[in-house]
Order: structure tokens, then sequence, then C-alpha cells
């Protein structure tokens, strides 16, 4: 399986795990040369706080479109040191 952007792998796994439509990734199936660290982050009642990234594909921006779980909460252990996409994302298995 692979997550794909601007024509790039970003990740490539065997498995994934879904959780509520939302596939994750483990981050080190992520190709990190395109990863870039942002300020931001999201709160989750279940997933905890997690950092938010940005993809930067051959100067191509996409703001907030990574979010990592490094601990998820009790409630949820299989995404914890996962990451996991949004918008325009294409999924190849």
């Amino acid at each position: 399986m692979k997550a794909i952007w601007n024509n790039q792998i970003l990740a490539k796994r065997d498995t994934s795990v879904q959780l509520e439509g939302t596939l994750y990734f483990p981050l080190k199936s992520m190709n990190k040369d395109f990863l870039i660290v942002s300020q931001a982050f999201t709160i989750c009642p279940w997933k905890g706080q997690s950092p938010i990234y940005y993809i930067d594909v051959y100067s191509k921006d996409n703001w907030y479109f990574v979010w990592y779980n490094p601990d998820s909460k009790p409630m949820d252990t299989r995404i914890k040191s996962h990451v996991a996409f949004w918008k325009g994302l294409e999924i190849v298995k």
C-alpha cells in the first residue's frame, strides 16, 4: 500500500490501520524527505495531542497535511507512532 501526493510516494507499507475512515501508516514508513515540521497540533479526546506537519514536494506545499500520533490514548493503541494524511492523498494498493 502506498500513500502518494503530487506523484511522490509519501509512505509505503504492506498494511495500514484504518480508524473512522482515516488510514494511518507507521511513522517509519514515511518518506521524511518531504516532511516539514509545523508549530500546529490537534487535540482529540481519544487520540490525544497530535503534532501536525506539512508536505513540500517539488515546491508544491500542502499545509497541515500530515498529523502524527506519538502517544495515542489507551482507547486505541493501534495508531501509536502512526501518521495520517489529509487533502488529496492517493492510496494505491
